[in-house]
């Protein structure tokens, strides 16, 4: 069987009658040669292979075969092809969905991941939903995603990335939920590798939006307090993670005071001062937009966070080239100024203090 690459040249990828099941193990074996992914991974061949009467059928195929490696890489060949969105489809008119699950509940580890990955391609936007989920994919995801399970760290986020996509349809949420991956989720971001929390912190967030019953229970589980441990300076995890963990709060938190209150408690304030102050640069500004999300949230946040000293560190960040990161600088400052002079007039004043609706203006104007 040979393809062309467009150009007047052909290569052979192997004869796919070798896969009948009769005597042809080691046939199939040879004819597959390993060779066929390396076709695929040249974007000159892919659309003359697809193309080819019968080979995406031999793939498919090949993923029941019963030989690892012969597996491994025809699953590795669905993923190449998945990642082109015109060839998706050809996927899905083949019967892949099936047969790939199967490789997820009894595959190799490798071909489990090429598995996954192929899933998450052809499952993007929502895509083919229903197929994965008849088909029995969402308990072999979950069961991956099991903090006691031995997978590696590479299928735990590829399945994660899997069951993302899912979940965006409101039933298979609702059974994701029941089945308990919750807690599981929370256990997943307390991993010491940077891609399972990476996945599984994306995951909860999506499970998570605009679903308050959910966020009450990731918080019940212990979820915000992983969420913080991650942004704790003590923790070595990647700026990344760091990012995950802090869209993770805002999103659960919202605009609660009761859960800015919790958050203070377990330390959150403290560890964004920490950052601003001894944070390299991508970090410092991470820590600047959760101080901007913190202050704009809470009243109680703007008088702590003026006790706490964070004036005097973010006078530094109005001298920076970045005319974002000054703009967000001064608004927290003003922000601050305001809460402490409204306080200070109150305590002599009463409650016959107003503060002039273009104060806040004049204050970031004039901030340095």
């Amino acid at each position: 069987m040979t393809v062309s690459d467009g150009k007047g040249g052909r290569t052979d990828v192997g004869d796919g009658s070798a896969a009948d099941g009769g005597g042809g193990r080691m046939s199939a074996t040879a004819t597959f040669d390993f060779r066929v992914h390396h076709v695929l991974e040249d974007n000159r061949y892919v659309k003359s292979a697809v193309e080819l009467e019968g080979f995406v059928n031999f793939l498919v195929n090949l993923l029941d075969f019963e030989e690892s490696e012969i597996q491994d890489e025809a699953a590795k060949s669905m993923s190449l092809i998945a990642g082109f969105l015109s060839h998706k489809g050809v996927l899905i008119g083949a019967g892949v969905i099936a047969p790939l699950i199967r490789v997820l509940e009894s595959g190799s580890e490798l071909g489990k991941e090429f598995a996954a990955r192929c899933l998450m391609k052809v499952t993007e936007n929502s895509d083919n939903v229903w197929s994965v989920s008849a088909h029995g994919g969402v308990p072999a995801l979950l069961k991956i995603c099991t903090s006691d399970n031995s997978s590696e760290s590479e299928l735990i986020a590829q399945s994660c990335g899997v069951l993302k996509n899912l979940v965006l349809v409101e039933e298979i949420k609702k059974f994701v939920v029941e089945e308990g991956a919750i807690v599981e989720l929370v256990e997943l971001a307390s991993s010491k590798d940077d891609i399972v929390q990476i996945g599984s912190l994306d995951l909860l967030q999506t499970i998570a939006y605009r679903d308050s019953s959910i966020r009450e229970t990731i918080i019940k589980e212990g979820g915000l307090r992983a969420l913080v441990r991650i942004l704790d300076p003590k923790s070595s995890v990647s700026t990344k993670t760091r990012e995950v963990a802090f869209r993770g709060i805002t999103s659960i938190c919202s605009s609660s005071e009761n859960l800015i209150s919790i958050l203070i408690n377990y330390s959150f304030m403290d560890h964004i001062l920490y950052f601003l102050r001894y944070g390299d640069i991508s970090v410092q500004e991470l820590a600047l937009k959760a101080a901007f999300w913190l202050c704009g949230t809470s009243e109680e946040a703007k008088k702590l966070m003026g006790d706490a000293g964070f004036m005097t560190v973010l006078v530094k960040f109005l001298d920076s080239k970045s005319i974002e990161i000054r703009e967000i600088a001064a608004e927290i400052l003003s922000s601050i100024l305001i809460k402490i002079l409204y306080d200070f007039c109150k305590g002599i004043y009463g409650n016959m203090v107003l503060i002039p609706a273009d104060f806040s203006k004049s204050c970031k104007q004039n901030g340095n």
